[in-house]
């Protein structure tokens, strides 16, 4: 069976967060071989994820910014992004 953009989108997302299952890995390859509107998907979303830690470093270590974001709030970003 041949995954869709939609659920390949899904997985590809899904992966920064969990570990996929064979054969979602064995599937999700398969396409990103065949479609490169998903490969760059991919892409894009890596590097979203580079800048949003970009960013939390950069407002970690400059006070002027840090008061914009409350001590939560950065723990919440950073867990979203899977760091400590």
């Amino acid at each position: 069976m041949t995954l869709s953009c939609r659920r390949a989108s899904v997985l590809i997302s899904a992966a920064k967060d969990r570990k996929l299952s064979p054969r979602e890995r064995i599937s999700l390859l398969v396409h990103l071989l065949i479609c490169s509107s998903c490969r760059r998907f991919a892409r894009q979303l890596e590097k979203l994820r580079d800048v949003a830690r970009s960013l939390l470093a950069d407002l970690e270590t400059q006070d002027v910014h840090a008061a914009a974001l409350s001590v939560e709030a950065r723990a919440r970003i950073r867990h979203a992004l899977g760091e400590p």
